[in-house]
C-alpha cells in the first residue's frame, strides 16, 4: 500500500484549548507525544510543555528541558482506515526519513514521553 501524503498541517491545526481558555501551541498523542507545528526555540517550548504537564495535574516536578526537545519534519498522511477521496478529518504524520526537501513537509516539535 502506498502512503498518500495530504496538505500540510497548520499551526493552528497544532493547537490545544486547556479547560482555563489558555490556548498551547501543540497537541498530545494518545501515547502522550507532544508534538508543535514549527521549530520555535526550545527553552521556550520546553517551559511550555511543563506549564501544561503541570496544569494537567503533573505537580511541580514536571519538568521538560529543551534537551528533552526534538525538531524534525513531517509529512501529514491519511489514516490508515480513511478513504483518501473522501475522509481527511483525521491526520497522522510520518517523521522517520523525512526531510526539508520532502513533498509536503513541515516542521514539527516533539517531546515524547
Amino acid at each position: 500500500m502506498s502512503e498518500t501524503t495530504l496538505p500540510a498541517l497548520t499551526p493552528e491545526d497544532m493547537q490545544m484549548l486547556w479547560t482555563d481558555g489558555q490556548t498551547f501551541p501543540f497537541v498530545e498523542s494518545d501515547d502522550c507525544l507532544i508534538m508543535g507545528f514549527g521549530h520555535p526555540d526550545p527553552t521556550e517550548f520546553a517551559v511550555l510543555v511543563s506549564d501544561y504537564d503541570r496544569a494537567a495535574g503533573q505537580g511541580g516536578e514536571a519538568t521538560t528541558t529543551p534537551g528533552d526537545v526534538s525538531q524534525v519534519w513531517a509529512v501529514r498522511l491519511a489514516p490508515p482506515s480513511a478513504d483518501v477521496d473522501t475522509d481527511v478529518s483525521g491526520w497522522w504524520l510520518k517523521m522517520d526519513g523525512v526531510t526539508p526537501t520532502t513533498p509536503g513537509a513541515f516542521p514539527v516539535s516533539v517531546v515524547q514521553r
